[in-house]
């Protein structure tokens, strides 16, 4: 009775939690196969989804959560990738697509706890930094990743990334280890704004791959800044495959923040700059310091789309051992997911 509401309310994946599921799956796995035949009947294909496949683990309050995510976006994700693998296979692949897990490992578009590759993105980039730091005899790193959407810090010390039990999501706290990252949400995509009382504001709204005004978004974004300041290359963007407008991107500095602040448009994008680049500055150091280390026995690494950009001011006044960057600093997420471990995790 209750898979044919859902059923008939156009639900597109049904999960299912009974209490003590991690003792014993049998009668979850016994409405499973209820709910399985009455959508076969109907002729759909709406997956069914069990907590003990899911998060096998004690405490229902992280358990649902996590089935939650799955059902709301993990099998989603599944159904997309596999379609690319699919295409790729169709052209020659004769491997498995992987993707990141959340905690460090790969695995393939099978892994029935899709949902734990969630914010895999940034933790590519610490594993690609445990390579590095390998390479060049560097045993504790500091990593700076600023992205269009997100600016994530990690450590690494003695040459070890380190794991949470469990991790926070938003408030949410899920039953999965996650690499452990500090992230605020200022990227280089980040919307720029005043509000009525004429207080700036950064985020949270991002242009993603839009960029900003100076490529095909509607609203002033840090990238734009950059680009009407000259930092960024309107004419050298992703290698020179996408031009960027200077002038637009000029326009809206003046009509978003110089002229309802009374400033030179120059003024004005360097002071939004500089509150960036503070703002992202007291975040390394607070992070640092909040875990009982000392900035002088790190390196610091810096990289994504934006990071080489901004590191002279996130670094500035912070006394690193070094301070670095890579020349593939934009790909440098995708390198380190190609240098992680094919992994199975058991509870």
């Amino acid at each position: 009775e209750g898979a044919s509401k859902l059923l008939d309310a156009g639900c597109e994946v049904i999960g299912i939690l009974f209490l003590f599921s991690f003792v014993d799956p049998r009668h979850e796995h016994q409405a499973r196969d209820i709910v399985a035949a009455i959508v076969a009947e109907r002729g759909l294909d709406v997956p069914v989804v069990c907590s003990a496949d899911v998060a096998p683990v004690a405490k229902e309050n992280s358990r649902l959560k996590s089935l939650l995510f799955q059902c709301f976006a993990a099998e989603q994700v599944r159904g997309a990738l596999l379609d690319v693998e699919r295409e790729a296979q169709a052209s020659g692949f004769n491997g498995r697509l992987l993707t990141l897990l959340s905690y460090g490992g790969a695995v393939n578009m099978d892994y029935p706890r899709l949902y734990e590759t969630m914010i895999s993105g940034p933790i590519g980039g610490l594993i690609g930094a445990q390579f590095i730091a390998h390479e060049l005899g560097l045993t504790n790193i500091v990593t700076a990743d600023m992205g269009g959407t997100s600016f994530d810090v990690g450590l690494l010390v003695d040459g070890r990334i380190g794991i949470a039990k469990s991790a926070d999501i938003a408030g949410h706290r899920l039953a999965l280890p996650m690499v452990q990252l500090d992230s605020a949400g200022n990227g280089a995509g980040s919307v720029v704004w005043l509000d009525e009382y004429k207080r700036l504001h950064v985020g949270p709204e991002s242009a993603g791959a839009k960029v900003g005004i100076c490529y095909q978004y509607d609203r002033l974004t840090v990238t734009d800044i950059n680009v009407a300041l000259g930092y960024v290359d309107p004419d050298y963007f992703l290698g020179g495959q996408i031009k960027l407008s200077r002038e637009r991107a000029l326009n809206a500095l003046r009509e978003t923040i110089a002229e309802p602040l009374g400033l030179d448009v120059y003024a004005a994008g360097a002071g939004v700059l500089g509150i960036i680049n503070g703002e992202m500055n007291d975040l390394l150091r607070t992070m640092v310091a909040s875990k009982g280390y000392d900035t002088h026995d790190f390196t610091m690494l810096y990289y994504g789309g934006a990071g080489p950009v901004h590191m002279y001011g996130f670094a500035e006044g912070i006394e690193f051992k070094d301070v670095i960057t890579l020349p593939w600093a934009a790909g440098f997420s995708a390198f380190g997911a190609a240098c992680a471990e094919y992994m199975h995790r058991y509870d």
